[in-house]
C-alpha cells in the first residue's frame, strides 16, 4: 500500500512538473477598465483614440511548457492585411495600416521584474513615457532590415528604443501617443530562433479580439527568467507604432511550489484515510 502511495506521489509531482505554464495579462479593451501607465501626460489612459478599435488588445498569454518551449498568444485587433502561407496553417505577415500605410505591428518586450530598471522618453509638448527596461523583444513584423517576426532577440540597449514620434512625424497625421517606445533599435543580437508568426482568426473585434497572433521558441534564458520570478514576467506591448493602446505590467500565475503543496496535502489525505480503514478492518 505503501509503496502505491509512493508511485501516485511521483506521478502527480511529474504532472506538475512537466504541465505548462501560463501567463495571462490582460489590458484595456474598449476601454472597460484601466492599466498601469506611469507619466503618459497628457495621455492619462492605455488608448489615445477611444473610439478606434484597431488597437485594442485584449490581452497577451504566455505559456511555459516542457524543453524550455515559450509560446505567446496576443489576442488583438489588427487593421492591416495579414497573409498567411498555406492558406492560414503556415507562417504569417503582417501588413501596413494608417493614414498614409505607415503604421505597423509593434514589437512584444520583456522585462525582469524583480529589478527592471527604467528609461523616461520624452517628446517636446507630447509629454514623458517611464518604460521598464526590455531585456527582451520580439518583432510581429520586419524592420530596421534585419529583424524577423517572431524571433526572440536581446535588447542589449534598452535606453534606444525607437518611439511612435521617431517612426512617424511627419507621416502619420492621426493623433497618437508620440513618446511610447514601440520598436528595438537596429542591431540587437538573436536570443532564441522562433517558429514564425502564426496568425489565427479570433473574433469580432468587439466582444473578442479578432486576431490570435502567435509566436514561439525554445528559450532557456527566458524560461529560466519566468522560472526566478516565481512564474512571473514582465511584459510591455503597444498593439502598433502609434503606441495607441499599451498594455504594461506584470503578468503572475500560481507558483509551482503552492501546486506542489496542494497535491502532497492530498496525496498526504488518502494515506491517512486508507490506515483508517485498515484499522476499523
Amino acid at each position: 500500500m505503501k509503496s502505491t502511495y509512493l508511485v501516485g506521489l511521483a506521478l502527480v509531482l511529474s504532472a506538475i512538473a512537466h504541465a505548462d505554464t501560463v501567463i495571462s495579462a490582460g489590458d484595456v479593451f474598449h476601454q472597460t477598465s484601466s492599466c498601469t501607465v506611469t507619466g503618459t501626460a497628457p495621455y492619462g489612459t492605455c488608448d489615445v483614440i477611444g473610439t478606434q478599435a484597431d488597437y485594442d488588445i485584449q490581452s497577451v498569454k504566455v505559456t511555459l511548457g516542457a524543453g524550455d518551449l515559450v509560446t505567446i498568444d496576443m489576442y488583438t485587433n489588427f487593421a492591416g492585411t495579414v497573409n498567411c502561407n498555406g492558406g492560414g496553417g503556415g507562417t504569417c505577415t503582417l501588413g501596413t495600416w494608417g493614414n498614409n500605410g505607415v503604421l505597423q505591428a509593434a514589437d512584444l518586450f520583456f522585462y525582469d521584474p524583480s529589478s527592471p530598471g527604467t528609461h523616461t522618453y520624452t517628446v517636446s509638448g507630447a509629454g514623458s513615457v517611464i518604460f521598464d527596461n526590455p531585456v527582451y523583444a520580439v518583432p510581429l513584423s520586419s524592420h530596421n532590415g534585419a529583424y524577423v517576426p517572431g524571433t526572440l532577440y536581446n535588447v542589449l540597449d534598452p535606453g534606444a528604443l525607437l518611439t511612435a514620434y521617431s517612426l512617424l512625424h511627419g507621416s502619420e497625421s492621426g493623433a497618437y501617443r508620440e513618446s511610447q517606445p514601440v520598436w528595438m533599435p537596429s542591431g540587437e543580437s538573436v536570443a532564441a530562433s522562433g517558429n514564425g508568426l502564426h496568425a489565427t482568426s479570433n473574433g469580432d473585434g468587439s466582444s473578442a479580439a479578432k486576431w490570435d497572433f502567435r509566436v514561439s521558441f525554445t528559450s532557456t534564458a527566458l524560461a529560466s527568467l519566468i522560472t526566478a520570478n516565481h512564474g512571473t514576467i514582465g511584459i510591455e506591448f503597444a498593439s502598433a507604432t502609434c503606441g495607441n493602446d499599451i498594455l504594461d505590467g506584470v503578468a503572475a500565475t500560481p507558483e509551482p511550489d503552492t501546486m506542489g503543496m496542494m497535491a502532497l496535502g492530498i496525496l498526504g489525505v488518502g494515506v491517512v484515510v486508507a490506515r483508517m480503514k485498515r484499522r476499523k478492518a
